[in-house]
């Protein structure tokens, strides 16, 4: 039996023998992996050659050193075997490092358990065997052998569960197989002997099957990773890209499956397959000597753009050995291009139109500008003169009812001209320092008439500690809330209105500058608060027909709110009354306060007395005689000499002879315009008018009128309808004048 036993022990170390030199002289570059794969197997080796001397052994001395030989081997097989399996889980994790750690304990204790008064040798009906005398070093011996066990198994149970790829977890399983085989044999010559029982080699036994096992999840593992020495023919058969391959004769040797599928060819019959078969061009192509090569081609089997990336294969001696081909379709590409470009152009021509349309609106806006504000210019002017002549109390009344219906129509063209400008885009933010304290005053002194005229009480609400002095643009915050007062005023029969005006810091440099506008008014429905933003649309249209307004303030409000970077909201409850509330984004000029006590002033009236220069002379330029005789008129009080010229060519006329301190020049007159006189003027030589100031005055209210005219040369520039105080303000600031 004993010699059965040592005949299948010297098969196993053949084996292994063969195993291990497999590993050692593989092709594949030596990883650490397979240096520790291959001590495995030549600890199993060793193992099964030494201890298979062990049972046919007469003398126990001798079957002593044999066993001391082959527990070289059992060592190196188990630490080994534990570095494998641990590097295979890739973990680094601290458990499975003390796992590792503890393998190599097995060095310190091999001179204490190989003494020879820890084993008893003697012959049994099998041949030579032992048992372990009890004590430590044997005690140790075992518990080591069990703790290598627990760790193998936790190992593999970790791969099992934890494995990031499917390969991984199989892995797993497989070694928990093979750990059970080993630890099933281990009990006969591990475990047993220290129980006084007879050892029978079933871990020399079980370890040859436990190391077949590993060998074949080697080969697995090797299998299932990407190597260096693999990753061409790895890339080759996955890439998804149609891959040729020619050799320096110009003849097709290997295809991938993605470029028999694409150019429709067999791979098995593709030697005869010429390069101009494929593809619309000639062989000459092929003549490149350099590393890469792209060019644009037609596959004639399927009509395809394609782009050929041709790659020159050289040998060690640097002489072509052939040629790579990848192909690139890149017809999707180029009707993705071509989409893109149409869509471009569609863009472009959309815009162009846009661009025409704007422009058209444009000129539309300032034809219609001029065409409705000259006859309004002539109906608000000749009223102002009866307002101002009339002693009849009957006809004053009516020349009021025709300044409020002109107001009302210049106030309509206004809102339309200010929404048609935002919503082209041609609305600027035009910011400065100013004064909040001097804006509010301004606020309340525009608005108190309305307030007073309908019997409303009007509080002001100011937060004490309100940075005063900040930049913005003033103008269009006024317009804001004026147009929202305005609103609260004409929807508030009883009651109170009031102005709220607070603040929160943004950051070091700006403040959230806060107007809260409430009313007690009629309120608006939740349904209705979107809608009243909406341009030409108000809320509760048949229960409010009969107040004023057009349905654009509002649309305008938000639109200038959301220019300047702010927002507007609204809270109503209704029935009861409304809060408007605008935020607006100022930055503060410095830190200064001012005082909160604003006063409603009384401008019901305007001051009674009026400029006076009797010494002035002022042309007035227009194609209109109603428009020449409204400002004569106007300036009647004023004592101010004033002539008048229908053409820009009589305006030359007069000023080669006459000397005058202000002209006021239309710009939209027949044959020569205002803009065209305005440059003869300026050419005129020894005129006496050299220095005179030219003001555009004109019917033209759209955005960036002024600009314009200040751009042309123009020194100032007044709009119609023209109001007295308007024009007294003007002529002031170019003309030397006294109050009368």
């Amino acid at each position: 039996m004993g010699r059965i036993l040592s005949y299948v022990m010297f098969g196993f170390f053949v084996c292994t023998t063969i195993m291990s030199a497999s590993v050692l002289r593989s092709r594949e570059k030596l990883e650490i992996n397979n240096i520790l794969f291959a001590l495995v197997c030549i600890g199993s080796s060793i193992w099964s050659f030494c201890f298979g001397f062990i049972w046919i052994q007469t003398d126990p001395l001798r079957a002593y050193y044999w066993r001391c030989a082959g527990m070289v081997g059992t060592f190196m097989y188990m630490i080994c075997a534990m570095l494998v399996i641990a590097r295979w889980c890739g973990q680094k994790r601290l458990w499975i490092s003390a796992i590792k750690g503890f393998a190599f304990s097995a060095i310190l204790l091999y001179p204490f358990l190989m003494q020879k008064s820890n084993t008893v040798y003697h012959m049994s009906a099998i041949g030579m065997t032992y048992v372990f005398v009890p004590g430590i070093w044997n005690t140790l011996y075992d518990i080591y052998c069990i703790v290598c066990a627990i760790g193998l198994f936790a190992l593999s149970g970790f791969m099992k569960k934890n494995g990031e790829r499917k390969w991984e977890r199989i892995v797993g399983k497989r070694l928990l197989f093979c750990e059970s085989v080993i630890v099933a044999g281990m009990l006969l010559d591990t475990i047993m002997p220290v129980f006084g029982f007879n050892a029978f080699p079933g871990s020399t036994l079980s370890q040859l099957f436990g190391v077949l096992l590993l060998y074949r999840i080697y080969l697995f593992i090797n299998k299932n990773k990407v190597k260096l020495e693999n990753v061409s023919e790895f890339v080759y058969y996955s890439v998804k890209s149609p891959i040729l391959i020619y050799d320096y004769n110009k003849k097709l040797r290997i295809v991938n499956k993605s470029a028999t599928d694409f150019l429709k060819i067999s791979e098995q019959n593709c030697e005869n397959v010429l390069f101009t078969d494929l593809f619309e061009m000639g062989n000459e192509k092929l003549k490149y000597g350099g590393y890469s090569n792209k060019i644009d081609v037609r596959c004639r089997a399927n009509g395809a753009h394609c782009r050929l990336d041709i790659n020159q294969i050289s040998d060690e001696y640097g002489e072509t050995m052939g040629y790579i081909i990848i192909i690139d379709d890149l017809t999707d590409k180029i009707k993705t291009i071509e989409a893109l470009e149409a869509a471009r152009k569609s863009a472009e021509a959309a815009r162009k139109s846009a661009d025409d349309a704007n422009n058209a609106k444009s000129n539309f806006l300032a034809q219609m500008s001029h065409e409705i504000r000259t006859p309004l210019n002539t109906v608000l002017g000749m009223n102002e003169m009866i307002l101002r002549e009339s002693d009849s109390e009957t006809v004053s009344k009516y020349a009021s009812y025709i300044k409020n219906a002109g107001q009302t129509l210049l106030g309509i063209i206004n809102d339309i001209l200010d929404l048609s400008k935002l919503e082209v885009g041609k609305t600027n933010i035009v910011a400065e320092d100013y004064n909040l304290k001097f804006v509010i005053n301004d606020i309340i002194n525009l608005v108190s008439l309305k307030i007073r005229e309908k019997g409303l009480k009007f509080r002001l609400d100011m937060a004490k500690d309100i940075p005063m002095y900040l930049h913005g643009d003033v103008l269009r915050i006024k317009q804001v809330i004026i147009n929202i007062m305005n609103n609260a005023v004409k929807y508030t029969d009883k009651g109170q209105i009031t102005l709220g005006v607070g603040w929160e810091k943004a950051d070091k440099e700006s403040i959230m500058l806060i107007f809260e506008i409430r009313d007690t008014g009629r309120g608006i429905k939740k349904k209705d608060i979107e809608r009243i933003f909406s341009p030409f649309e108000r809320a509760e249209e048949q229960r409010n027909h009969t107040i004023e307004g057009n349905g654009l303030g509002l649309a305008i409000t938000r639109k200038l709110v959301r220019l300047m970077g702010g927002e507007i909201s609204v809270k109503s409850e209704f029935g009861k009354g409304s809060v408007f509330e605008v935020q607006i984004l100022q930055r503060i000029v410095h830190e200064k306060n001012g005082e909160n006590v604003l006063k409603l002033q009384n401008r019901e009236k305007h001051e009674d007395t009026h400029i006076s220069a009797p010494d002035a002379k002022i042309l007035v330029v227009d194609d209109v005689e109603t428009n020449r005789i409204v400002v004569k008129e106007l300036l009647r009080v004023t004592d101010i000499n004033v002539e008048v010229a229908s053409s820009g060519e009589m305006c030359l006329e007069l000023m080669k002879n006459n000397r005058y301190d202000l002209v006021l020049l239309d710009h939209m007159m027949p044959g020569m315009d205002g803009i065209e006189t305005l440059k003869l003027i300026r050419k005129m030589e020894n005129s006496p008018n050299k220095d005179t100031p030219v003001i555009a005055m004109t019917a033209n209210a759209v955005l960036g009128a002024k600009s314009m005219y200040l751009s042309e040369g123009f020194d100032d520039y007044i709009s119609k309808p023209i109001g007295y105080i308007e024009l007294e303000n003007l002529i002031k600031r170019y003309v030397d004048c006294k109050r009368a």
